[in-house]
């Protein structure tokens, strides 16, 4: 598995909503997209994502979710990234 944690400085919860209902109408997340997080953190948004595979992050980062954060309107830039594969995962939430 594969977490990609993205703080986006100034961003609000109203524009992630906006980007969001843009992205996935249909409020499901893409294929290989088993988690998200979102948390208004001091300065922006902090958005944790645990994927089944880096390339499954990878294709919806570059043929969907750049695509629709470059239109004007939601969040803008970019956000500072940082990802990796996961070494531990524990939660006490019912599994999928």
């Amino acid at each position: 598995m594969h977490m990609v944690a993205n703080f986006w400085p100034g961003a609000t919860a109203s524009q992630f909503h906006q980007e969001m209902a843009a992205l996935h109408n249909n409020q499901r997340l893409p294929e290989g997209y088993l988690f998200r997080s979102v948390a208004e953190v001091e300065g922006g948004l902090l958005i944790v994502g645990v994927w089944s595979d880096r390339d499954a992050y990878e294709r919806y980062a570059t043929e969907q979710m750049f695509l629709q954060i470059d239109k004007p309107g939601g969040m803008e830039g970019r956000p500072i990234q940082q990802a990796g594969s996961i070494i531990a995962l524990q939660s006490s939430l019912p599994c999928c």
